[in-house]
């Protein structure tokens, strides 16, 4: 029975409200070949983070630093792991008891089909809900749309037009960490994202395990809402540099693609970034496809777009406290 060691890593910044639930929920898991590393990075709460981190005791490993962003804490987690697997746990969010545990044995079960696959480059992922500071489930998320696994270009096409890579659902290779880097500590904000699609067009197989292993907590403190300037210029620079890569492949170099691109950009209201997109499109598409298709697709998404960030707005006022 393939049964590797797994690290999970728990970085936290003024976390103490939510990180005893958290490392619990990793102490828990009925996976038992694993280690747990919390990693606080320079908190500034009197000690009170440090002060439940270090209730732990010898069940942890605990390491502090200066505050640096959440990549830097996942950075020096990765220096300090010896698992042959990472698996991430944000201090505010819970696993379910058997995440670790169906995730390993969903790796097992790909090698039993195919004994010569390569392990480190395999990223297993699942699906995630939503619950409020008290822990209560306030959103199912529907995942019936994801594909166990499918083509680099859709995977990220998909993603751009309804995010799924939820970060703490990651099963990840250490040795990727060695091959394609660590975490990009000078984004604040979409780090992760930046990583799982440097990962997918570093050609990383993304398999999606199809069970909701993961509670996200949902609250105001988050960084996308705290850090909303810098969420918005780093979003639109990263679906930029997707662009850029996109481009830079001859078999993603496709008019069509980039038309579908700035759409679903337009609709994630990333005005810049859908520019970008549409810019490589016109490069390549006839011109009266071109004209059409992105006039099409600039109102339809946009109307799309407004109307989602509507409603979550309404939803957020009555479910996020």
């Amino acid at each position: 029975m393939y049964q590797p060691l797994v690290t999970i890593v728990i970085p936290v910044y003024n976390g103490a409200n939510y990180l005893a639930e958290s490392i619990n929920s990793a102490l828990e898991q009925t996976y038992k070949n694993k280690e747990i590393i919390v990693v606080n990075d320079g908190s500034t709460d009197n000690g009170e983070t440090e002060k439940v981190a270090l209730s732990f005791g010898d069940k942890i490993t605990y390491l502090s630093k200066k505050n640096g962003g959440v990549s830097s804490a996942l950075n020096l987690c990765i220096e300090n792991m010896h698992g042959d697997w990472l698996s991430w746990l944000s201090h505010d969010d819970l696993y379910y008891p058997d995440k670790v545990e169906a995730e390993v044995n969903y790796v097992g079960e790909l090698l039993k089909k195919n004994p010569e696959l390569d392990l480190d480059r395999v990223v297993v992922r699942c699906a995630a809900e939503s619950i409020d500071k008290n822990g209560k489930t306030i959103l199912k998320y529907n995942y019936s749309d994801v594909k166990e696994k499918e083509p680099l270009i859709e995977m990220i096409l998909n993603n751009v037009y309804n995010y799924r890579l939820a970060g703490c659902s990651f099963l990840l290779p250490a040795d990727a960490f060695r091959k394609v880097g660590e975490f990009n500590e000078a984004i604040r904000t979409v780090s992760d994202a930046e990583y799982w699609y440097r990962l997918l067009f570093a050609g990383y197989d993304f398999y999606y395990l199809d069970r909701c292993l993961i509670r996200g907590r949902v609250h105001k403190k988050q960084v996308g809402k705290t850090k909303v300037t810098t969420f918005d210029i780093e979003g639109n620079n990263l679906h930029k540099w997707i662009a850029d890569q996109m481009y830079a492949n001859n078999e993603y170099r496709k008019g069509k693609y980039f038309l579908r691109l700035g759409g679903y950009l337009c609709k994630r209201l990333m005005p810049d970034a859908s520019q970008y997109a549409f810019a490589y499109a016109k490069q390549l598409c006839n011109p009266m496809h071109y004209f059409f298709v992105s006039t099409w697709y600039k109102m339809w998404f946009t109307i799309i777009g407004k109307g989602r960030n509507f409603i979550r707005s309404i939803y957020r006022k009555l479910k996020v406290k």
